[in-house]
């Protein structure tokens, strides 16, 4: 499964990819959304987007790609935000300022059930 992974926060993507490294995906990460739409060929299977990072750019580029979204939420994440996702039938929103046994577990799940 070719994966789009979204995310600034240096530590997340850690997390991320040593979350997923094991699974034989292909993860493609970019700290641009803008540039990932220009320079992205092919749609990927699922995209993975970190929504404190980028709080304006997951919409433009689901909509791009038209694919599974996985949208990691934290502080900034609003009840009206939650809502919208849910109301455009986003795959999953995972809080990510957990600990990181039980964000990894969260994320590990979100990925099946894109299969």
């Amino acid at each position: 499964m070719k994966i789009l992974i979204v995310i600034e926060n240096e530590k997340l993507v850690s997390v991320v990819e040593e979350a997923l490294a094991t699974e034989g995906h292909q993860l493609i990460f970019s700290a641009d959304p803008v540039d990932v739409m220009k320079n992205m060929s092919e749609t990927p299977d699922c995209i993975i987007f970190n929504f404190e990072d980028f709080p304006y750019h997951w919409k433009p580029v689901w909509q791009f790609f038209r694919c599974d979204l996985i949208l990691l939420t934290g502080r900034t994440f609003t009840l009206r935000d939650r809502a919208e996702a849910a109301f455009l039938g986003i795959t999953a929103q995972i809080p990510w300022n957990v600990e990181v046994k039980t964000f990894t577990e969260y994320l590990k799940k979100a990925v099946q059930k894109t299969r």
